[in-house]
């Protein structure tokens, strides 16, 4: 979201994908005409096709006015720019620009902060991790070998970034949030749970072959067929036993229009007794899920691709007692980082502060949700294949450390995503900071008010235009000054943003114990 226009509401960059690279398309530009909104894109000049991923309003030439990056996926056989770059002209229309070197970064988001603190936008690029530090005439210098630790320059495996001052020293520090992506997860990514007798399987669907080994004494059932449609347009069938009876379960991950016929009406799930599946059949070469009983409650399962006919092949048995396989299961650990911002450089701070061990992170954003003076953390977590786990609430003690729980209310039991991202922000402005979450998949999105008892104040700043020159807020830097001449820092932007970015143009302050604030500033490019 952003002004581009300059007329006092917001309108909103919609990035389209490209078809796997076969099929590029242009970004549509929904403009805000009072609450009414129309794609006008082609007719301002943003015309370029492209596999769309994040979007980002910058004033890039620091004219006033908004420009726009558009983050991409690399297309195939294209050489021309990955990354996308427009120029407001002012008058309602843009003009591509060309970036030397930013625009060729393989990487599909972005986080806009600003590093050093001189009021002009820099780009965090992920992954591969780099940082370009803005000139304010659209071009960037290349600071990544300059701002960050050797182990994390074009590091990869990151899944989100935010920018937080969790030390109050007034810099811009970076919490990286690593974890693997859905396309890596499908990668012999397997969860057994004894106790519920319930396995689940998430292997890609590439040209290949995997098979298991189980125990179950009676009648086991599939269910959670998922085959992420990749321009494939064959069946993917059950063979049952040596004889290779063939069954049809209907799957996920496909549109309407590309569901095989024979699914359209298929059950979602297959209950199969040892009777059903007797044997192991020999010949085994035919796209499908093999399974197969091959005495006293001993069974095998293969899973078949001749060829690339899926992003992801993935299901569900349940009713076994034990499991096992001779191929190395997916290990979805990954570790994330806090870069302390110091003396014009990044500084590894994880141990110090206490940073979370391992995990599969997909999102992270921040607010003072207590009101303490100190800006804590929200990571959004994975979880198992087929079971939402809570996300942790990182707690700064402002002493130089987060405290980690997950016992913090925002999370619900029953939903069938996995943890994604949100926007931490004081949606009814009470002073106390909400939280907007959603799940992937098949998950939801959640409103959390914040309803925890304290008797810190808090300031909020309500940021509007410009009074000289009708300037938006975007990137506005919030200055507060207490009498106790502690000073904070916050910009206007969103509280964290993967490939989604908003406008939190009312800023929150917690203050602690503090009740006099002596003044209030802002600066902008």
């Amino acid at each position: 979201m952003g002004d581009y226009d300059n007329d006092g509401d917001l309108d909103i960059m919609v990035a389209l994908g490209g078809a796997n690279g076969t099929s590029p398309t242009s970004y549509a530009l929904l403009q805000n005409n009072n609450g009414v909104f129309e794609n006008v894109a082609v007719e301002v000049g943003i015309n370029t096709p492209a596999r769309g991923r994040a979007p980002r309003w910058v004033d890039f030439d620091l004219d006033g006015d908004l420009d726009v990056m558009l983050a991409n996926a690399k297309t195939p056989n294209n050489d021309g720019p990955i990354q996308l770059f427009y120029r407001n002209m002012g008058d309602g229309t843009f003009t591509q620009a060309r970036v030397p070197g930013v625009e060729s970064q393989n990487s599909e988001r972005v986080l806009i902060t600003d590093v050093n603190g001189d009021q002009i936008d820099d780009l965090v690029m992920y992954s591969p991790l780099s940082i370009w530090q803005g000139n304010g005439n659209f071009t960037f210098t290349n600071v990544t070998n300059t701002l960050l630790p050797e182990e994390l320059r074009n590091v990869w495996g990151i899944n989100a970034i935010t920018d937080v001052d969790v030390d109050n020293d007034g810099n811009l520090d970076l919490y990286l949030a690593f974890g693997k992506t859905h396309y890596q997860l499908s990668r012999k990514s397997i969860d057994f749970n004894p106790t519920n007798g319930e396995l689940n399987i998430h292997d890609d669907g590439e040209k290949g072959t995997t098979l298991i080994d189980f125990t179950a004494q009676g009648a086991v059932t599939l269910s959670d067929l998922g085959l992420t449609y990749r321009q494939w347009n064959g069946d993917y069938p059950i063979f049952l036993g040596q004889d290779k009876t063939r069954h049809v379960v209907k799957a996920e991950g496909f549109q309407p229009n590309q569901l095989p016929a024979e699914m359209l009406n298929a059950d979602e799930t297959l209950t199969i007794n040892q009777d059903d599946a007797t044997g192991w059949a020999e010949e085994r070469s035919v796209n499908g899920l093999y399974i197969g009983h091959t005495g006293d409650g001993n069974w095998k399962a293969e899973w078949v691709r001749d060829q690339d006919i899926y992003w992801n092949v993935s299901f569900t048995l349940t009713n076994l007692s034990d499991v096992s396989y001779d191929w190395t299961p997916n290990n979805r650990n990954g570790q994330d980082y806090l870069l302390l911002n110091q003396g014009g450089k990044f500084v590894d701070a994880s141990a110090d502060w206490n940073i979370p061990k391992g995990g599969d992170h997909w999102g992270v954003t921040h607010g003072d949700f207590n009101n303490d003076g100190w800006n804590d953390l929200f990571v959004y977590r994975y979880g198992f294949l087929q079971e939402r786990i809570s996300d942790l609430l990182l707690l700064n003690t402002g002493d130089n450390s987060f405290v980690t729980t997950h016992m913090h209310g925002a999370f619900d039991i029953t939903d069938n995503g996995h943890g994604d991202m949100g926007q931490a922000f004081d949606f009814d402005k009470d002073g106390s900071v909400d939280m907007l979450s959603g799940s992937e998949e098949g998950g939801h999105w959640y409103l959390w008010q914040n309803k925890s008892i304290n008797d810190n104040n808090y300031l909020l700043v309500d940021v509007g235009y410009s009074p000289l020159k009708n300037v938006d807020s975007m990137s506005a830097e919030i200055i507060v000054t207490l009498d106790s001449d502690i000073t904070y820092k916050k910009r206007v932007g969103s509280a964290g943003e993967v490939f989604s970015a908003g406008v939190i143009d009312t800023v929150h302050f917690g203050l602690g114990k503090a009740s006099n604030v002596s003044s209030v500033q802002s600066e902008m490019a």
